[in-house]
């Protein structure tokens, strides 16, 4: 069995979408997996927030687009407490 098969895949239907050379889009496809966020999962603010209060009680006034770490929280961290 072909190692990776689903990856080379992944590249012939790039290079069908894009009309690129299955070269360019496999470097292209090697890119985007060598990024931080490559392997983060999508989520939805509104359940993160709910999540965060419901579980651990943190406070959430706003969430930025991009980074989740730039979440605002209405109350300092626990290591921030007194």
């Amino acid at each position: 069995m072909t190692k990776q098969g689903s990856f080379k895949r992944a590249v012939r239907e790039r290079a069908r979408e894009t009309g690129q050379r299955y070269t360019q889009a496999l470097a292209d496809l090697e890119q985007i997996n060598r990024s931080p966020f490559a392997r983060t999962r999508p989520f939805e603010h509104f359940d993160l927030k709910t999540h965060l209060e419901t579980r651990y009680g943190i406070q959430i006034s706003s969430l930025a687009n991009s980074v989740v770490g730039s979440a605002a929280l209405t109350e300092p961290p626990p290591a921030q407490r007194q």
